[in-house]
C-alpha cells in the first residue's frame, strides 16, 4: 500500500509515501509554507496492494486531517 499526494492544479504528483502519517506531514509542511487556500490544490489518494485506488481526502478536508484547519470549517466548505 502507498499514499500519493497530488497537486490538482497542475496534475503533478508531489510525492508517494509508505504511510498516511508521512503524507500528512508533507501536507502540513506545504500548508505552512504557502497561502492558506493552497489546501484546495491538494489531494491524497491511497493505493492498496491489489492496485485499487481511493481518495483519502482533498482540499480543506485534507488540511483538517493533517491537523492544519478546524474540521468544522472543512465540513462547511464542502
Amino acid at each position: 500500500m502507498f499514499y500519493a499526494l497530488w497537486d490538482l492544479e497542475s496534475g503533478n504528483l508531489i510525492g508517494d509515501f509508505d504511510t498516511e502519517a508521512e503524507a500528512l506531514g508533507v501536507v502540513r509542511e506545504l500548508l505552512d509554507a504557502n497561502e492558506p487556500d493552497f489546501a484546495e490544490m491538494l489531494s491524497l489518494g491511497r493505493t492498496d496492494d491489489a492496485g485499487s485506488t481511493m481518495l483519502v481526502a482533498d482540499g480543506l478536508k485534507l488540511a483538517a486531517l493533517a491537523g492544519v484547519v478546524n474540521p468544522d470549517r472543512a465540513e462547511r466548505a464542502h
